[in-house]
């Protein structure tokens, strides 16, 4: 059973690493994407994709889904409809029918202001179609990237000597651009490279409310500044959107990032200024550490037992065996072994939390009481036969007698394994309630930044498999082997039984004071007393030996061996 567990994660592990992040941190395959022959528009709708393929004059709708990394859906024409599937490309996507494929670029809108000018004038709209007075406050900046719910920036800033510096130069151009001065949310120095750090702000564009982060790295020159913002009911899928890699040209990514390579060189992962990990492999679970008690948890996977399953059954029949035998109690289940029935992502959520407090304090951290579900959104899962969704919730963690709150973001897959147990793979961020909407973006590009080494991972999933076949296959013996025990130390007390028992008829008979006399060829009893018994037997065996025997009353109630 357990073997064909991990076979089943490793799959998950080198088959799709990246493709549960991808689908947690956003829409990737939303938006608009031009060719040299066509473009394609993409539309989440309902967990699915709608929208139309263009070729000319001509449009032909589509529907689609997601499939581990690929899109797969089909487009209708009027000779029918033919099927299509796509993958994710640094600029765009690749789309493939009828074995040609098509490299897509993905169209980045127009600035929100130039958006604004280009619509048809209704008179029935009184509003501003820009910001006036940000017009060119940003004009030595570069667009990264660019959308209608906001922008992604970088600019240098020479002789900026400090991080203060960086920021009082970067601000004041900021408030020029908004239509009021930002207000700093929050503000931190990598504490192991005092270069680096960030500040997250809140403002408004054109009368909306916006979130943003400006990052900074000082060098010899000065200092390199990234500005993202987003407006504040964007989905997530925008912030996605402008943290991603940008097209070919562009002057970099919004969030910087540094690459940390996995000391068993099983892939990488890239690093936020101010966060750090000490994972030492790709294959056990990635945990990436804030300043303020953030968390990126990425690549965790679990073996779950249902309630009635051969592992928990079996444990609680050498409980009860145990209990009857008066013997010592089978030591408690490893404290890791995680029970709950099969059901959906947001229950099974809830039902493991409690097990997932557990497995924290007995590592010396906090309990985590899970307070609310905000959000459930189900999304395409990658496991066979299984189900995902992306949910939000909020939690505490206790330490001390002191409890924080914390939201997390998790994508959650489940699925079945074999009968009585099933298997779950989660990415997840985590920060404090307070900072997690300005937190999000930088946690957001350190999970879609996971890369794998295939040919390692395999090679150690080859060794872990064989590993965990020879650990079942020693728990099993040293069931038999205990099970064995239980069954000779029942023996013992029946046997035990049996000789007292036996006593205790000696006594009974006794006192009665008769016996009983069988005659073997018929089977006819009498009973005669002990006084002249053997006289009797004797006298009746003189005409046919042995057709006469006594049958003590402990032969006859309790028989030796059964007979």
């Amino acid at each position: 059973m357990r073997g064909g567990i991990l076979r089943i994660v490793a799959s998950c592990v080198v088959g799709g690493m990246l493709a549960p992040v991808a689908a947690w941190a956003g829409d990737a395959f939303a938006g608009d994407f031009d060719g040299k022959t066509l473009s394609v528009h993409l539309v989440p709708k309902g967990g699915e994709y709608a929208g139309e393929i263009r070729k000319g004059d001509a449009v032909f709708p589509l529907s689609a889904y997601e499939k581990g990394d690929y899109l797969v859906g089909n487009f209708s024409t009027p000779d029918g409809k033919f099927e299509f599937y796509a993958r994710l490309t640094d600029s765009g996507i690749s789309l493939t029918s009828a074995g040609k494929d098509f490299p897509l670029t993905r169209h980045h809108a127009a600035p929100a202001a130039q958006a604004e000018a280009a619509r048809a004038k209704n008179p029935l709209d009184a509003k501003p179609a820009v910001n006036a007075h940000g017009a060119g406050a940003l004009k030595e900046y570069t667009a990264v990237n660019s959308s209608e719910f906001g922008k992604a920036f970088t600019v240098e800033k020479p002789g900026a000597a400090s991080l203060t510096a960086a920021f009082q130069a970067t601000f004041p151009d900021l408030a020029k651009y908004f239509d009021e001065k930002p207000v700093i949310g929050g503000a931190y120095e990598d504490a192991t490279n005092h270069a680096s750090g960030g500040a997250s702000f809140t403002a408004k564009l054109d009368g909306k409310a916006v979130n943003g982060f400006v990052s900074c790295k000082l060098d010899a020159r000065g200092a390199k500044v990234a500005v993202v913002y987003c407006v504040a009911d964007a989905p997530r899928g925008a912030w996605a959107a402008l943290l991603a890699k940008p097209a070919a040209g562009g002057a970099g990514a919004a969030i910087a990032l540094r690459e940390y390579q996995f000391p068993d060189n099983t892939g990488t992962v890239g690093v936020a200024e101010g966060y750090s990990t000490t994972s030492p492999s790709l294959m056990i679970g990635v945990v990436i550490k804030g300043p303020a008690g953030q968390e990126v948890n990425l690549a965790f996977g679990a073996a779950v037992n249902t309630p009635d399953g051969p592992l928990v059954q079996t444990y609680r029949q050498m409980v009860a065996n145990a209990r009857q035998w008066g013997m010592q109690p089978p030591p408690p289940l490893p404290v890791n072994t995680l029970i709950a029935p099969y059901s959906d992502p947001a229950a099974a959520l809830k039902d493991l939390w409690p097990q997932f407090s557990r497995m924290s304090q007995a590592a010396n951290g906090p309990a985590l009481t899970l307070e609310r579900i905000l959000s459930v959104q189900k999304v395409n899962t990658m496991l066979p036969n299984g189900q995902a969704a992306l949910i939000e919730f909020d939690f505490t963690k206790t330490a001390a007698g002191v409890s924080t709150h914390f939201r997390s973001g998790i994508r959650w897959d489940m699925g079945p394994t074999t009968p009585g147990g099933w298997m779950i793979y989660t990415a997840q961020v985590v920060a404090p309630v307070e900072t997690y909407q300005r937190d999000f973006p930088a946690m957001l590009a350190m999970a879609t930044s996971l890369k794998e080494n295939p040919q390692v991972i395999m090679e150690k999933t080859r060794i872990n498999i064989e590993a965990a076949n020879a650990r079942f296959a020693a728990l099993q013996q040293a069931n038999h082997e205990l099970q064995a025990a239980f069954d000779a130390q029942h023996r013992s007390w029946e046997h035990n039984q049996l000789i007292q028992s036996r006593s205790f008829a000696d006594f009974d008979e006794t006192i009665i004071g008769y016996r009983t006399v069988v005659d073997t060829n018929t089977g006819d009893r009498h009973s005669i007393d002990l006084g002249n018994v053997h006289d009797v037997v004797n006298h009746l065996n003189e005409f046919q030996p042995g057709r006469f025997k006594e049958l003590p009353l402990r032969d006859e109630m309790y028989p030796l061996n059964g007979r």
